[in-house]
């Protein structure tokens, strides 16, 4: 029972009063016990009181505090701080776990950090919470180890640093970045107190420029002072005055190097005001501008260069125009100017001398009613606005009987802007009568040609009449042959085969005559198709016999990959056959066809080991009826190479050679792919 009673000294406490009963010797007694416990009342009540206080705290804290259980990680208490921030209810609180509120990657590592020991007091940083609807932010954790209602519990106030991390990141790379700017520039950035006593900064460029370390100036803010020039003091001395003042500046200065050395400084400073608008420190920027000053002075005596070329260029100028306008009055060829509205606003002597019409009488008068264009060469004048930039036109002035050639051309400004037109008229009246004597005389000879074609045709056909009949006698004459004894028999033969080998040579000899004379009055019949070429050539090779040809094939080399060749099959056939023909006949080795398709062409060799060409015929070679000078035991006729290269020339093909006296000869064909250039000799 507790019970109040005063002391003696009236002073009241609190008693808890308690009786017992004992037995002792037999007899019961019973024993009354009182304990003052005023003292532990006291403390009850500051306990209440405290309990109170805490409670009114954590429910009213700004801040979401909690309070879970140290075996179970259950929630116990939560404020509404935390129910508002965190989105849960109380209730859904009491079902959770403090790990639900953390994000499902960073839990690996809540259970790891669980297993550590833990003090009364707790600071931890750099964790994560997780609200209801799904955002995370970054937050710093105070915890404190409590008894609460019996139950060993964790306090915990959660503090929201995500913006002050987020700051914080963006602080570092502000500051990243000012280091990358002020370590990578050339010019010395710095950054000091506005009495200069104290430099905060400066940048790597100061020990290039300055020629001493950073931290010299660090450690004597005075060396800024000290490596300034005596003469150049006052102005750094005033600079400071302002700098005290708050007001930005700029000076010039030249300092000296440890190493003797002078330079100029062009040094910009600017204040810094904190957020109560007072003046904190100074940045600025100091830039070495020894070489532009060189520059500078350089650049006035440039300037003062190029015044005076200007000014002599001028006086050039002015004195090659006055030659030129007296070159373009006094030519023989007729000038004319016209402003857009082709108004003529300037002629000279050449248009009186062509024309007759002095330059009085023109100025002011529109070209064309002057010169009697009809509207298609009008038509083609006016085609000069369109950016044409030339213009040439044959023109018949009917007044005075002359043919001109006009060439036209725009005339425009600095900025190419068209300000008007100019003529340049050439009399081609001699030049026309003469082409129309030359197309005359041309077609005279196109005549002669016509009639010496004709000519060699009828002679050859009068020819091959008596050698045919030659021919069929000689073969009756072989079979009278038959009768004879052996002895002339066989001298009977020799003299057929003399006869039969010049029957062969005076034909063949037609035949070329002939195909020379087709090809000067342009009666070869040219016809060009897409040929597979290895084709070509492997029939070729196969059917044709040649003579001297003694049993030999020659030996065809193919290479590269095949494309097909726009050409006439029979006249490229003719061509390889000729210099196959001679190949056997001037070697009595082995002869080489070689086909190599290259990117842009065929190229075809034809190789012999034979007799070779003197150095002193080569030049000739392709001269009709030229024979070298060592063939003269040999047949032929001196055209077969004429025909074959006017062969070549129609497919646009190339023909050469390499030969040495004894040692062979090498004719080389480049015959090209390109349909359009061939098709364009065809047309032609």
């Amino acid at each position: 029972m507790e019970i109040d009673i005063r002391r003696k000294n009236g002073e009241k406490i609190k008693v808890e009063f308690s009786t017992e009963q004992i037995e002792l010797e037999g007899e019961k007694f019973l024993i009354n016990i009182m304990t003052d416990i005023t003292e532990r009342k006291r403390t009850e009540e500051i306990i209440k009181q405290n309990e109170a206080q805490y409670r009114y705290l954590f429910e009213n804290n700004p801040l979401p505090m909690w309070a879970y259980d140290r075996e179970t990680y259950q929630f116990l208490a939560v404020n509404d701080s935390a129910v508002q921030k965190y989105g849960y209810s109380r209730e859904e609180f009491s079902n959770m776990t403090f790990a639900d509120i953390r994000p499902k990657e960073d839990k690996k590592r809540l259970l790891e950090d669980l297993k550590l020991p833990r003090s009364i007091i707790q600071h931890s940083i750099d964790w994560r919470h997780q609200f209801k609807n799904g955002k995370i932010i970054d937050v710093e954790i105070l915890s404190h180890t409590v008894e609460l209602e019996g139950e060993k519990a964790v306090l915990v106030v959660a503090i929201d640093v995500t913006q002050k991390k987020k700051a914080e990141k963006e602080l570092i790379e502000s500051e990243e970045k000012f280091r990358q700017i002020t370590e990578t520039i050339d010019d010395v950035f710095w950054m000091a107190d506005p009495e200069m006593s104290q430099i905060f900064y400066v940048s790597p460029a100061f020990e290039t420029i300055w020629g001493r370390t950073r931290q010299s100036l660090l450690d004597n803010p005075n060396l800024f002072m000290e490596s300034i020039l005596p003469d150049d003091r006052n102005k750094f001395l005033q600079a400071l005055i302002l700098q005290r003042k708050g007001l930005p500046f700029a000076i010039e200065f030249k300092i000296s190097t440890p190493n003797g050395l002078e330079k100029d400084i062009l040094d910009r400073s600017f204040p810094i005001y904190d957020k109560n608008k007072k003046l904190t420190r100074y940045v600025g920027v100091a830039k070495d501008v020894s070489q532009r000053k060189k520059d500078r002075v350089e650049l006035i005596k440039y300037r003062n260069h190029l015044e005076k070329l200007v000014h002599e260029r001028t006086k050039e100028a002015e004195m090659i125009s006055s030659k030129l306008l007296s070159l373009i009055y006094s030519m023989p060829l007729g000038y004319i100017e016209t402003d857009l509205d082709y108004q003529i606003t300037f002629s000279n002597q050449g248009v009186q001398n062509i024309f007759g019409f002095q330059s009085k009488e023109i100025l002011g008068q529109n070209i064309s009613n002057i010169f009697q264009f009809n509207q298609d060469i009008f038509n083609e004048i006016t085609k000069i606005n369109f950016n044409v930039k030339v213009v040439f036109q044959e023109h018949f002035f009917g007044k005075h009987n002359i043919n001109c050639k006009w060439n036209i051309i725009k005339l425009t400004d600095k900025s190419d802007v068209l300000t008007g037109i100019a003529f340049i008229i050439e009399d081609i009246t001699i030049m026309k009568e003469a082409e129309k004597s030359l197309n005359e005389a041309l077609q005279k000879e196109r005549e002669l040609n016509e009639l010496k074609s004709n000519f060699v045709s009828m002679t050859s056909h009068q020819f091959r009449t008596p050698l045919t009949t030659i021919l069929s006698n000689t073969e009756m004459l072989e079979l009278l042959i038959e009768n004879l004894n052996n002895q002339e028999k066989e001298k009977a033969v020799k003299f057929m085969k003399r006869i039969y080998d010049n029957i062969e040579r005076l034909d063949l000899l037609m035949s070329d005559v002939m195909l020379v004379g087709k090809n000067q009055v342009g009666k070869i019949n040219f016809k060009p198709e897409k040929l597979k070429f290895s084709q070509i050539i492997h029939q070729l090779v196969a059917e044709t016999n040649y003579p001297y040809q003694n049993d030999r094939k020659p030996n065809l080399i193919i290479t590269g990959k095949e494309k097909k060749v726009f050409a006439d099959p029979q006249l490229i056939a003719h061509v390889v056959t000729n210099l196959l023909s001679n190949a056997f006949k001037y070697s009595n080795k082995e002869v080489d066809l070689c086909i190599d398709f290259l990117e842009n062409h065929v190229l075809i060799k034809v190789i012999d080991r034979g007799i070779g060409i003197p150095e002193k015929d080569q030049k000739k070679l392709f001269n009709i009826f030229f024979r070298g000078s060592n063939t003269e035991n040999l047949t032929g006729t001196g055209l077969g190479l004429v025909i074959a290269r006017e062969y070549l020339n129609m497919h646009n093909a190339k023909i050469s050679f390499t030969s040495k006296t004894n040692e062979g000869t090498t004719f080389f064909i480049e015959l090209p792919y390109n349909t359009l250039q061939n098709e364009k000799n065809l047309n032609n």
